[in-house]
C-alpha cells in the first residue's frame, strides 16, 4: 500500500496554497493509495469532512502532523491533537511513548535544520524511524539521511512535503502491510514494515523507484 506521509494544506497550515480537495485529487492521478494530512502543529479534528473527502476521491486519508522542535521538525504519527507543551522535544516524546505513537525525524538537511538536528545518540534512543526521501530536498540530502537511518537501525519513510499541486506525489512510502487506519498504520511503522520509493513518470503509468 503506497502512502505518502507527508503534506500540507492551506486549511491548517499557513504556508500551503492546496486545498484538501486538490490534493487528493492529485494524489489519486498519481498512483497514491493514501495520503497523510500532517500539518504544522495542529491534527485535523474534523473527521467527517476527511471521510466524505476520501470517499469522493476514493483515497485513504490519515492523520499525522509535523512539530517545530529544538531539533528541527519532527513528524509525528497516532496522536489526536497537538498541545503546546509538545513544543518540548522531551514532552513530545514522553507523550509519544505513552500513546503508542511514532517519531519520524523530517528532512534532517533542509537548510532549516542544519546545525540543530540530533545527535546520533538521540536519533537512537528517541525516532523511530528517518524521512529519508523528502520531495522538497536534494538528491544529496536524501542519500545522506538514508546511510545515516542504515546506520542507525531506523526504518525510512518517504513524502513529497506538500505545499503546492506540484509537489504532491513525488515521494511515498510503501507499507507490506494494507492500513486502514491509523492504528494500523502506526503499528505497522513501528514494527518496521514499511520502505521509502521515488514515484517517477512511466509509459505504464507511474514507477517506484525504491530507495
Amino acid at each position: 500500500m503506497l502512502i505518502d506521509l507527508h503534506n500540507h494544506t492551506r486549511h491548517l497550515s499557513m504556508d500551503s496554497a492546496l486545498t484538501l480537495d486538490e490534493l487528493l485529487g492529485r494524489a489519486k492521478e498519481r498512483g497514491l493509495d493514501g495520503v497523510c494530512l500532517t500539518e504544522h502543529n495542529a491534527v485535523w479534528q474534523n473527521t467527517a469532512r476527511l471521510e466524505a473527502a476520501a470517499h469522493r476521491h476514493g483515497i485513504a486519508v490519515f492523520r499525522g502532523m509535523e512539530v517545530n522542535s529544538q531539533y528541527g521538525h519532527v513528524l509525528v504519527f497516532g496522536l489526536r491533537a497537538f498541545r503546546n507543551s509538545m513544543f518540548d522535544f522531551g514532552e513530545l516524546c514522553r507523550v509519544v511513548e505513552s500513546e503508542g505513537g511514532v517519531l519520524v525525524l523530517a528532512h534532517p538537511q533542509w537548510v532549516g535544520n542544519v546545525g540543530r538536528g540530533p545527535s546520533p545518540d538521540v536519533i537512537a534512543e528517541h525516532f523511530h524511524g528517518l524521512e529519508v526521501l523528502n520531495g522538497e530536498v536534494t538528491n544529496d540530502a536524501n542519500n545522506y539521511v538514508e546511510a545515516m537511518a542504515t546506520a542507525l537501525g531506523k526504518f525510512g519513510t518517504g513524502g513529497s512535503d506538500s505545499h503546492s499541486l506540484g509537489a504532491v506525489g513525488k515521494c511515498a512510502t510503501l507499507f507490506q502491510n494494507p492500513v486502514r487506519t491509523e492504528e494500523e498504520m502506526v503499528r505497522e511503522m513501528r514494527a518496521g514494515r514499511v520502505s521509502a520509493v521515488r514515484l517517477a513518470p512511466s509509459t505504464n503509468g507511474v514507477e517506484l523507484i525504491k530507495v
